[in-house]
């Protein structure tokens, strides 16, 4: 993985803001509801047909609304925008770049590959500050087992899988 950021207070280490806030942040308590599901208007990101999904956290959070463009095919998030106490359009986040990746395994249920965010952005419109994410090499079905997703294993990486 390939962290940049730009912008006025860049970070330099460690992960970028939005990720850190995303794992402080409890999903669990927002009120979700939908803008443009099954026969309400249509919607697109990056040129697919979208769900388009508003969020407004019951709790104390960075945000007070979140709309997230879902694609309709693969179910990944194209875009989401967040706007602040103002309620005012403060950070997007957008996936630049959805590959099918390869999955041997799976071709043989008939699944040509698996779509992937590849590369990501979020912009945080006020101060100009942008964080892209590139993920240069990613592989599919690659043998991880349920070892490798404890704590531990997550805070330091088995070997095999950092290489």
């Amino acid at each position: 993985m390939r962290h940049m950021t730009r912008g006025r207070n860049a970070q330099t280490s460690g992960l970028p803001p939005y990720f850190e806030e995303r794992q402080r942040r409890n999903q669990g308590r927002c009120a979700v509801g939908c803008l443009a599901l099954g026969g309400c208007q249509s919607s697109q990101a990056g040129g697919k047909p979208c769900y388009v999904i508003e969020s407004i956290p019951k709790s104390r959070a960075s945000f007070t609304r979140k709309v997230a463009w879902i694609d309709r095919a693969s179910f990944l998030p194209l875009k989401e925008e967040y706007y602040d106490a103002q309620k005012e359009l403060f950070r997007v986040f957008t996936a630049d770049e959805v590959r099918d990746l390869p999955a041997p395994r799976l071709r043989q249920a008939g699944v040509d590959g698996v779509p992937t965010i590849t590369k990501r952005t979020m912009n945080n419109v006020k101060s100009g500050h942008r964080t892209e994410v590139v993920f240069p090499q990613v592989r599919c079905n690659v043998g991880l087992t349920e070892e490798v997703f404890t704590e531990r294993s997550l805070r330091r990486p088995p070997a095999q899988w950092t290489n």
